[in-house]
């Protein structure tokens, strides 16, 4: 497994690259709904840092929700389509979570609700891309030797032989 050092450094990354994606995406989705006509025209205007409540709520809920549901460990043999539903379900989650903290806490807030819905939208394919983008990464630290472990193999069948033949070749396995 990978030292201490390094494991706390890639689950900090992953961390810091997710939240940077959640406000990528409200910026992503502002710029959008208020300045393309992409989305029906709003009827009222508001400035990017009316959304800055929403950014700290945002961040901090997925942050929770994330860890909660151990998107920060690092996992091998993880299939891509299970990766994209693992973060689909976190960022519904976050998303049904952020609404109620809005809609408890800030009860006056005018938001556009095309602009949230769009952002929870987009986060979902930039996260899953950052994922693939990790996975690509631990394999070429596990092709360094970095992150290497350690394997009993019990037998000495042709089972056991394929599986030794393929933890050889392919180290990213």
């Amino acid at each position: 497994m990978y030292s201490n050092k390094v494991f706390f450094l890639l689950a900090l990354l992953m961390v810091l690259v997710d939240l940077s994606l959640v406000i990528l995406s409200l910026s992503v989705a502002y710029h959008v709904r208020f300045n393309t006509p992409l989305l029906p025209a709003s009827s009222e205007y508001h400035p990017w840092e009316f959304y800055m409540p929403v950014i700290g709520v945002e961040v901090l809920v997925f942050a929770v929700v994330f860890a909660a549901r151990e998107m920060y460990h690092l996992r091998r043999n993880s299939s891509r389509l299970d990766e994209l539903q693992h973060v689909f379900v976190s960022v519904v989650i976050g998303a049904l979570v952020t609404v109620g903290i809005i809609a408890f806490f800030l009860r006056d807030f005018p938001y556009s609700r095309p602009l949230v819905a769009l952002s929870w939208l987009l986060v979902i394919p930039f996260i899953w891309a950052a994922r693939l983008l990790q996975f690509k990464l631990h394999g070429l630290l596990r092709r360094a030797g970095l992150g290497s472990e350690n394997v009993l193999l019990v037998g000495s069948g042709e089972i056991a032989h394929a599986v030794f033949q393929k933890m050889q070749h392919a180290p990213t396995w």
